[in-house]
């Protein structure tokens, strides 16, 4: 499980994904450079409804060079691209520590969760998605 204090490192936000409020994942949002590039490097596995979102390096909500690498992470986690306009827009299933790729796509930005979450739940590009606010029952007003 993600534990992390709330503070001036982190927010969080909630997002599903197709047509369905469940199942809601709770993602921490890094705010500084450094917590960026940290990644989950330092965190455990996530849990089955836990992840990271990764925005832009545009002014949050516009879509911008979203670049992401897992080669100092401890475990396989899947990487989730979204567009601006409610779809997935890539996906990369099941990236194993020590990968040293780099992955990159114009989006709005790039959700991590643990590895085979997105087979398991059928996510996929195109896939429709939601972010929420303070809970999966508020929408997040910066969005459609």
């Amino acid at each position: 499980m993600i534990r992390v204090r709330k503070s001036k490192d982190y927010a969080e936000a909630f997002i599903t994904f197709g047509v369905a409020s469940e199942p809601c994942f709770h993602l921490l949002v890094p705010l500084t450079e450094a917590r960026r590039e940290q990644g989950l490097q330092k965190f455990p596995k996530p849990g089955p409804r836990e992840g990271m979102l990764f925005t832009s390096d545009n002014d949050w909500p516009n879509v911008g060079r979203v670049s992401m690498w897992l080669a100092s992470v401890s475990t396989a986690l899947d990487m989730v691209w979204l567009d601006a306009g409610g779809h997935v827009l890539a996906v990369r299933p099941e990236i194993r520590p020590g990968d040293p790729r780099t992955f990159s796509y114009q989006a709005l930005a790039c959700v991590e969760v643990a590895g085979g979450t997105c087979k398991r739940l059928g996510i996929k590009d195109g896939t429709p998605y939601a972010l929420h606010g303070g809970s999966c029952a508020q929408p997040l007003d910066l969005l459609l």
